[in-house]
Order: C-alpha cells, then sequence, then structure tokens
C-alpha cells in the first residue's frame, strides 16, 4: 500500500506507545466495558470513536511494517486489530456496530496481505489465527439483544432525535409509539415531522 499522507503519519509516529498498549490489551483473557445502568440515560459509555481511530492507526502500523518486507510483523498487527474488534461485541448495539467496522477494516488489511506477493509466508499463520477468532467475532443478534437490555434497564426513551431529509418535496414522517412492539397498542399521541432536524 501507499505510504499514508504526511499528517497521518504524524498521528501515527504520536501514538505509538498507545498502538502497542492497544497490542497488549488484545492478549488480556476478557474484556470488561463498564455501564454504570443505575444512572439511566445519563449512563457513560466508552469513548468508542477514540478506539476506532486508534484500531485504524494501527492498521497504517501494519502496512508500513508490510512496505518494509515484516510480513509477519504486518500480520500481526492486523489480528491484533481484529481482536480488539470482536472485544466490542457482547453489549449494547452502537458498540457492536464499531466493533464490526474494526474488524471489517482488520479482516481488508488481512486480505490485501495474504494475496500480494511477499504474503504465502503468513498464510498458514492468518489462516489459523482466524479459525480460532471466528466465534468471538461481533454477533450482531446478541447485539440487539444488548440493545434491548440497556433501554429495559435504563427505563423510558427520553428523548428521540430525528434527522429528516431537507430539500424541496422532501417526505414526512410519522412517528408512533406502540406498547409491545408494532402490533401492540398505541401510547401517546402521534407526532409528524417535515424537514431538517426535529425534536419530539
Amino acid at each position: 500500500s501507499e505510504p499514508p499522507p504526511p499528517s497521518v503519519a504524524a498521528a501515527l509516529d504520536r501514538s505509538r506507545a498507545d498502538i502497542a498498549k492497544l497490542r497488549e490489551a488484545t492478549r488480556a483473557r476478557r474484556a470488561y466495558w463498564p455501564t454504570e445502568y443505575e444512572k439511566g440515560p445519563r449512563a457513560a459509555v466508552p469513548y468508542l470513536l477514540g478506539g476506532r481511530v486508534l484500531a485504524q492507526l494501527a492498521i497504517f502500523e501494519g502496512d508500513e511494517r508490510a512496505r518494509a518486507g515484516d510480513v509477519a510483523g504486518a500480520a500481526e498487527r492486523y489480528l491484533d486489530v481484529l481482536r480488539f474488534g470482536s472485544d466490542f461485541g457482547g453489549g449494547p448495539l452502537l458498540p457492536a456496530l464499531i466493533g464490526a467496522a474494526i474488524e471489517h477494516m482488520s479482516l481488508q488489511a488481512l486480505a490485501r496481505l495474504v494475496r500480494s506477493p511477499r504474503g504465502a509466508p503468513v498464510l498458514d499463520t492468518v489462516e489459523a489465527a482466524l479459525a480460532r477468532l471466528e466465534p468471538g467475532f461481533v454477533d450482531d443478534v446478541a447485539a440487539y439483544r444488548g440493545e434491548r437490555l440497556f433501554f429495559a434497564a435504563t427505563g423510558p426513551i427520553a428523548m428521540i432525535y430525528l434527522r429528516l431529509p431537507d430539500f424541496a418535496n422532501a417526505p414526512r414522517y410519522t412517528l408512533t409509539v406502540h406498547e409491545d412492539g408494532p402490533g401492540g397498542g398505541q401510547v401517546g399521541v402521534a407526532r409528524s415531522f417535515g424537514t431538517g432536524d426535529q425534536r419530539p
């Protein structure tokens, strides 16, 4: 792959210690994301975007190793990122989606590596690692279950934020809330919204 732009290379250099910590953490026996459910909708969640950016920087570090001819070192970094992404599963939906995105970027990097002319020596290592890691990949069904648990634990939804299209003749939307799912009785009044951002 091509070297990253200078601004990305500078960010990578500044983040070497954090990438090393991420790689070390992927060898831990378990991951724990503390969510203080007792705080309800005000419960803080880990800074997920920062984790995704750090994972991308670790991918860039792997690309750097591949360009230098260290194919094994590149594969190790890509696999570490894959383990990191898998750690985001088992909870609410948003962390799981970010974990799936991290898994995807690492799998793309691994595919580029093993398809490259220098990738053959690591093919068996990558295949064995994927066989071990696949059962731990983010499970979207479990993530949706985790999301339901989060809402059950935090109580009623305090606010829904709708972002609607803002152009001429944009469609209008009607929001209704139903007890026990779409087939249940309607709770409260229906609200209709037009263009732009609206808060019911």
